[in-house]
């Protein structure tokens, strides 16, 4: 059957429950770290990623949700490593 509804042909990752900790880096990182790597990434890379995510803007009026865009950078960079592209 051929769908044009979005909803039936999307694939969605919902980020809801990470939100809370987009102003909190350390944080976020810390749960990124443990969900897509089982904690095996090593300090200096989740501080290295601590430090981008700190230095992203907290808002601007181009930037609609900031929160969701640090979210959304603290996974990629989580997988985008060996580490993090490992499943465990």
């Amino acid at each position: 059957r051929s769908t044009t509804n979005q909803l039936e042909t999307t694939i969605g990752l919902s980020l809801t429950g990470l939100l809370p900790l987009a102003r909190t880096p350390q944080a976020l990182v810390d749960q990124a770290n443990l969900v897509l790597a089982a904690g095996a990434l090593p300090k200096a890379t989740t501080d290295r990623i601590v430090t981008a995510i700190t230095a992203m803007p907290v808002g601007t009026a181009t930037n609609l949700n900031p929160d969701l865009e640090r979210v959304r950078s603290a996974l990629y960079l989580t997988v985008a490593i060996p580490q993090g592209a490992t499943q465990k």
